[in-house]
């Protein structure tokens, strides 16, 4: 939670659009999918903030293929063309970009 925490404060999010979910935390792909499915349809923007193995797995499940390792502190943009988010499932999303720290210390 600290880090969802942190990224909250940083980002100046509302609390009131800000839920922590246990589920999130070393989660499997599957679980994570749920989770999303969840999500109210008026959400129009989701980020989940968690841990690995689960996050890089669920998002190989989103795109169909592999990613590279994430390191800490790596963030996967996805966008997912569904009208809900109940209708997300396997390979249905495609990637923005993928970043982390590491990326800009040379």
């Amino acid at each position: 939670m600290l880090t969802a925490e942190m990224i909250i404060k940083r980002l100046n999010l509302p609390q009131a659009i800000c839920h922590p979910c246990a589920d999130i935390y070393e989660s499997s792909p599957a679980t994570l999918l749920h989770v999303i499915q969840q999500t109210p349809a008026e959400a129009e923007h989701l980020m989940l903030v968690g841990h690995n193995p689960g996050l890089q797995e669920l998002g190989e499940l989103l795109l169909g293929q592999s990613l590279p390792h994430f390191p800490t502190s790596a963030v996967l943009h996805l966008t997912c063309p569904v009208e809900s988010w109940q209708e997300l499932e396997e390979q249905r999303a495609r990637l923005v970009w993928f970043d982390y720290p590491k990326l800009h210390l040379r």
